[in-house]
């Protein structure tokens, strides 16, 4: 009976050997593992308290410029349109009176002026009338006009109309 005792005996010792000898390697594992996590984090961060912090997104893009044949870069445009307020020849401005504030427009050399769809200058336009361009930000507030039409639109300057889209249903009276 002996050897039957040693045999189960030894075998309940290799299995404890193994169970245990199994648990260091997963406890060498996890705090080899929290070590090197804790050393990457550590060279991550700055060794200097006044330094800012790395930002996790980069910053947004900066809106899309454009660079006009002397290098230049400008901006986008916007359309206007509104009554007339006050015309400096002097200046070469134009001002239209706005819900908020007024919007003031420099006249350029590069500025194209219309008037019932022939060429206008700056003489033809009239305090009180309607205008209407396309012009970008210059500075302080002001925007530089890149073409004005003053009064009316000519007859064959008539906005293109949308196609209707034959998706909709149609409604019908009641």
């Amino acid at each position: 009976m002996a050897t039957l005792w040693n045999t189960t005996e030894n075998n309940y010792i290799n299995t404890m050997h193994k169970i245990s000898l199994r648990l260091i390697v997963i406890a060498l594992l996890v705090t080899g593992l929290a070590g090197a996590s804790r050393f990457a984090l550590a060279q991550a961060q700055p060794t200097d308290p006044n330094a800012t912090p790395p930002k996790s997104e980069p910053p947004a893009p900066a809106p899309k410029k454009k660079t006009n044949p002397d290098g230049e870069t400008k901006s986008h445009g916007i359309p206007f349109h509104g009554k007339l307020q006050a015309v400096d020849k002097v200046e070469k401005t134009l001002t239209i009176k706005g819900k908020e504030k007024d919007r003031i427009f420099l006249v350029t050399s590069h500025t194209k002026l219309s008037r019932d769809g022939k060429p206008a200058t700056l003489a033809d336009a009239v305090v009180g009338e309607e205008i209407a361009g396309f012009a970008r930000e210059a500075s302080a507030g002001k925007y530089e006009a890149l073409s004005i039409r003053f009064g009316a639109r000519a007859p064959g300057q008539t906005k293109p109309k949308k196609p209707k889209d034959d998706t909709t249903p149609a409604q019908t009276p009641q």
